[in-house]
């Protein structure tokens, strides 16, 4: 499906809203694969950010949260927990 503002989204619906398994392409250039629970970002999922970095690992609702991989390009990365979008304890750096 693709919308009027350009967003492409491609996966299950159920009553007309994302849900389940999906894909999304959103107008910034951000891509987003993973699961949806009635619109929201949520579980364990694939982001890339329009400016390289890319976030591998769990949302809760719509916010990287729990056990994730942000890697932030040329080596540099955070591996370990998530809370409510703030890096949370000692990761790998």
């Amino acid at each position: 499906m693709t919308k009027t503002d350009g967003e492409y989204y491609k996966g299950h619906f159920t009553n007309g809203n994302y849900n389940g398994q999906g894909e999304i392409k959103f107008t910034n250039g951000e891509k987003y694969k993973g699961s949806f629970d009635m619109n929201v970002i949520n579980g364990k999922s694939e982001y890339t950010y329009n400016d390289g970095n890319a976030y591998t690992g769990n949302f809760e609702k719509g916010i990287r949260h729990g056990k994730g991989k942000m890697n932030y390009g040329k080596g540099h990365f955070y591996d370990r927990d998530w809370d409510n979008g703030i890096r949370n304890g000692k990761g790998q750096k």
